[in-house]
């Protein structure tokens, strides 16, 4: 699998594009708790943490009834995002 993980910033623009706040985030992908997303949206070299496949797909599937692939989700969640189809 080539996945390359979203950066703190795509990790917001996930989350915000998706609605999802970070206790709703964990909720959907049972992190367990808010702390989790936090870390995957750090802004703080020493506190980030980045975001598995599986919490991505997880979310996306989720949260805006898309299945991302791991080679191409920055381009389809794009789009989808883009489109408005994600609420």
């Amino acid at each position: 699998m080539n996945y390359t993980p979203p950066n703190y910033t795509e990790a917001r623009a996930i989350l915000r594009g998706l609605d999802l706040s970070g206790s709703k985030a964990a909720a959907y992908a049972s992190l367990g708790g808010s702390r989790t997303v936090r870390r995957y949206t750090s802004a703080s070299e020493d506190t980030f943490t980045p975001m598995p496949y599986a919490v991505l797909y997880t979310l996306a599937h989720r949260a805006g009834g898309y299945t991302p692939a791991p080679e191409t989700w920055r381009e389809d969640l794009a789009a989808l995002l883009a489109s408005g189809a994600a609420h």
